[in-house]
This record gives structure tokens, sequence and C-alpha cells, in this order.
């Protein structure tokens, strides 16, 4: 008789794997609070306006499957109105709940006042570890609170805090802090904090605070990271404190891989990759790494800028290179300031090894590859482009282990044999040479690890029935595919929709788009595939 009672609070199912509680309209939505445990398929996009949902679910706990749709969203509360600390479509996860292949849209715009707590702010959910799922949603947060209070803000564009993994945020992530309060602040475009891997972020990301005393990390995945793994950013990134193209800060003990960053960051202790990293007090903790990561944004900062790390502390960055221009406080093509440790009877050092600087310029104190070493730090085996000019002249350095490197050629730099020969680089499971008219690596190499096309909600058996063509494009993009394509449309670096077509006809006139680096989406068959594009 239970089942049967669920059962009409729902579209149909039981609420069981095998037949799960159908989702197909917002009051069935509104009863999933109800049914604690079971199964979940939502069924159709609810984006019209009688289903935009205003009100979220603020806890759940079981398996909510998306089925490639989405849910329109409009959350406008202050947050001291909350009957919980969480808030996104999804409150808080409890227990082993799961969603998954599920994309949103709308706003959510919060206002805090006057509380004492912490809080997570999500798109998908405020706490949570969500799965192949994507946000367009934006949200934006503003704090007016007396200097009586203390608040500790967790905001991502996927999730305020968790592990999310393969997941998507196209839109904007926005506080603004005109208050007296020390608001200490994680923000990211994918989660605030937590453990992504396999996420990607082509959203703004911009926090601004009154309060210079407040703690703020700023990434363009995550800024609090507990764990970053094959993750990349095409937003631009803005923030104080520590802010990085992928995370504000690295926590202790863990590390930083395979990742890239595409936009221009700014900040107060600021790089490419990571704003700080540190480090734990043992030696040779191997998890503590920054490696195989490249930056092509500006980084312009006010004390530390780095290409890749604005400072690091017991740490390594290794396999990494920087061709963006950094400029700001004690800047290096590479980082700007690292340094290690010493005790009775120990010492512990911090190191970059095998990188290289590619970057036109550096405007600052600073170096071709670090910008100050404090003590026992190490450069080992690093390079820089010969003709970098460093506050308007050029440096020569012939000795790989200084702060200014080697000097090599940008032609050096293209050769996979010569970075094979002199950095040591896995050409085998890591890195490939980019194509000469890649307007965004121009040849240099990029990552295997994250194969063009894994952004988001994507369907294996749709995607791999379709191809689109030519890839880079001068004037017409063509699109094949087994099934019908419903709509396509094509996103800058920025995030901004540039292009957007139903009723599609098999191509796509795109000669007006300028030269560079896009996204298409493609609706086919209820998936949404996304892929890279290159317009010459």
């Amino acid at each position: 008789m239970a089942v049967c009672g669920f059962a009409q609070s729902f579209s149909g199912g039981d609420g069981s794997e095998t037949s799960p509680f159908l989702i197909s309209s917002k009051e069935d939505l509104g009863n999933i609070s109800n049914s604690k445990g079971k199964y979940y398929l939502l069924t159709r996009d609810l984006t019209g306006k009688a289903d935009t949902v205003t009100t979220m679910i603020n806890s759940f706990e079981g398996i909510f499957d998306g089925g490639g749709h989405e849910i329109a969203v409009k959350i406008s509360n202050g947050i001291s109105s909350f009957t919980s600390r969480y808030a996104g479509l999804f409150g808080y996860l409890t227990g082993n709940a799961i969603v998954k292949n599920l994309g949103i849209s709308g706003t959510i715009f919060l206002d805090d006042r006057s509380r004492n707590d912490s809080y997570y702010v999500g798109g998908i959910c405020g706490s949570g570890s969500p799965s192949n799922c994507y946000s367009q949603a934006n949200i934006t947060i503003t704090s007016s609170a007396s200097s009586t209070y203390h608040m500790e803000l967790h905001v991502g564009g996927i999730c305020g805090s968790g592990n999310p993994s393969n997941c998507h945020n196209w839109t904007n992530v926005a506080i603004t802090s005109s208050a007296s309060s020390t608001s200490d602040m994680n923000v990211g475009g994918i989660c605030g904090s937590g453990s992504p891997s396999n996420c990607h972020n082509w959203g703004n990301v911009t926090v601004s605070s009154a309060n210079s005393t407040s703690d703020v990390n700023v990434g363009g995945i995550c800024g609090d990271s507990h764990g970053l793994y094959n993750c990349y950013n095409a937003g631009e990134i803005r923030g104080g404190g520590n802010t990085g193209g992928i995370c504000g800060y690295s926590y202790y003990g863990t590390s930083v891989s395979n990742c890239y960053n595409i936009g221009n960051v700014s900040g107060n202790t600021t790089g490419g990759i990571c704003g700080s990293a540190e480090g734990w007090d043992e030696r040779d903790n191997p998890e503590e790494y920054i490696s195989n990561c490249f930056n092509t944004g500006n980084i312009s900062g006010e004390i530390y800028t780095g290409g890749i790390c604005g400072e690091q502390y017991r740490r390594v960055i290794s396999n990494c290179y920087n061709t963006g221009d950094v400029s700001g406080g004690k800047c290096g093509g590479i980082c700007g300031y690292q340094r290690g440790k010493s005790g009775s009877g120990y010492k512990e050092y911090t190191t970059i090894s095998c990188c290289f600087a590619a970057n036109t310029k550096i405007s600052g104190n600073s170096g071709r590859i670090l910008g100050e070493a404090g003590i026992y730090s190490i450069i080992e085996s690093c390079y820089a482009r010969s003709s970098m000019l460093i506050n308007g002249a050029t440096v020569g350095s012939l000795d790989q282990t200084s702060k200014d490197g080697k000097n090599a050629s940008f032609t050096n730099f293209l050769s996979q044999s010569w970075l094979e020969e002199n950095l040591l680089w896995d050409f085998y499971d890591i890195w490939v040479m980019s194509d000469e008219n890649d307007p965004v690596n121009k040849g240099l190499p990029i990552l295997k690890t994250i194969p063009i096309g894994e952004t988001g909600i994507n369907n294996l058996s749709v995607d791999n029935q379709l191809q689109i063509y030519p890839n880079p494009v001068t004037d017409y993009l063509s699109i094949q595919s087994n099934y019908p394509v419903e709509k396509v449309e094509i996103y800058d670096q920025m995030g901004k929709l540039m292009v957007s077509e139903t009723g599609f006809a098999g191509k796509i006139n795109v000669s007006a788009l300028p030269q560079g680096l896009y996204l298409v989406r493609i609706y086919v068959n209820n998936t949404i595939i996304t892929q890279k594009l290159i317009k010459k």
C-alpha cells in the first residue's frame, strides 16, 4: 500500500531501481522531499514559465537521474531566511544520495545580512557530489552584514561544497560584499570547496570584498581545493585574496594535476593555475604537486603573481608551462614566490622542475621563472623564452637552475623531441602537440587527458555517431548525425552565446565569427553534445 501511495504523487513508477518514480512536472519534483531513499527519473525539460522552480528541495536522500534534461530555477531569498545552511536546486545531498545527468538554468540570487554561520550555495546543490551535470544558472550573492557578524561562504556554479565529477558550468558566479563584517569565502566556477575531477568552467567568477581581512579563495574550478584532476577553465576570474585560473588555494597534502586555464585572472596572490599552494610539514609527500598543467591567460596580481602559481610553500611545480603575460607585485613566468622550511634537524624544500615560460612579457619585481625565492628554494631544468621582456628589457641566462631559467627559443617549445630530451615530458600518456593553426596553443603541447567534447552531459552512444567538420573551420561548419539535430549553439571563451540555430539544415555559416576557440553545443536525441571548435 505504501508504494501505491507514493506512486500517486508522481507520473509513474514505484521508486525502485528498475521502475523509478517519473518526474514530468514541477509538482512531481516538489513531492521528492516527501519520498526518501527512492529512485527518480526526469522525463522532460522543466524550463517553461509555469515549470520554473522557485523553492529548493532542502535535503535529498535517493538517486535522481536527470535523463539529460534541464530544470529552470529562480531562487531568491535572504540567507538569514533559510531553514538550512544549504541552497541550490537541492539544498543538501544526504548520505549516499546521487544526482546525475541533470542540467539547470535560470538564476539564484541571495542576500546575506545578519547571521553568524557557514553557508553552502550551488546551482545543482549546496553540498554534495553530483556527476555528469551542467549549470546555466547565474549565481549572485550580495552581503551587507554589520561588523558584529562573521560569515563563511562556499559557493560554486555546480555545488557549494563536494566532489563533483564530469560537470560543466556555463554562466557567471558573482559575490559582492559591501559589509564591514568578515565574510570568509571559497568561490569557484564548479565548487566553492572540495575535490572536483573532469570538470570545466566557461563562466566568469567575480568576488569583491570591502573587508581586506576576509579570507578569500577564488578559482575558475574551485576556491579551496582538496585535490583537482583533469579540469579546465575558460572564464575570466577576478577576486581578492588567493585567486587562480583553476583553484584559489590548494590544501595541504593534495595535488593539482592535468589541468589548464585559458581565461584572464586577476587578484591579490594570483596564478594561472593556483593562487596559493601549501604543503605538509612532513618531507617528500608525493601528493603535493602542481603537475602537467598549462596556462595561456594573462595574469595580474597585487602581492605574488605567477603564470602557474602565485606562491607555494613546501610544494613542487613540475612539467608545466605558461604563455600568458604576468604583471604586478613579485611575479614570475611560472611562480611569484616560493620558500621551504627548516626546523630542528630537518630542511624542507620547495621546487620548480622541468617547466618552461613562453610568455612575451612580465611587469613587476620579477624573474622569468620565479619572482622571488625564500629559504630552501630549488629550480631545476627550467627554460624561458629568450625574447621575453622583463619590465621592457630582455634578460639573458644560461643557467637552468636560476630564477630566470635558461634561454630557449619559442621554436624549441614547439618541438616534441626537444621537450622530451630537455624536460623529460611524457608524450605517451600525458601530452600531445597541438595543431600549429590552433589560435590558443599555437602548436604548443596540450593534454591528452582532457579529450575534445568531454564537457557536461554526454551520451556516448549518440556522440560516437555525430561529427563536426571541418575543424578548424573558416566559413561553413557541417554537422553529420544519425539523429535529427534539434538546435546548435556556439559560445565564445567567455561563455557568450555567439550563434544559435534551430531547424538545423546541415551547415552553419560561421564566417563572421572572429578567430579563436569556441564551444559548440548540439542538441540531439534528448542529449546535449559539446565539442571544441577552432575558427581560423
